[in-house]
């Protein structure tokens, strides 16, 4: 399953029965476990996001890695 997200619907009607768009801001609280997901790619956020340092802790966070290592840089 792969889940995009934006702050707007603008997402296209008809999409790929594996695809998931959800409206949300991603800098704030995200809506799915700690270690959900193999694969986060932010792109194209150069000039949206306010706290890098937050978003970069919380992707590490629900990011579902094979070696936990403590980023102690991001706290």
């Amino acid at each position: 399953m792969v889940v995009g997200t934006d702050l707007s619907p603008i997402q296209p009607a008809w999409t790929p029965q594996n695809l998931q768009f959800l409206v949300e801001d991603a800098e704030e609280e995200w809506m799915f476990p700690k270690n959900h997901f193999d694969f986060i790619h932010i792109r194209g956020l150069a000039g949206g996001i306010l706290d890098w340092r937050k978003l970069l802790k919380q992707a590490f966070e629900y990011a579902h890695l094979p070696i936990q290592h403590k980023h102690t840089s991001l706290t």
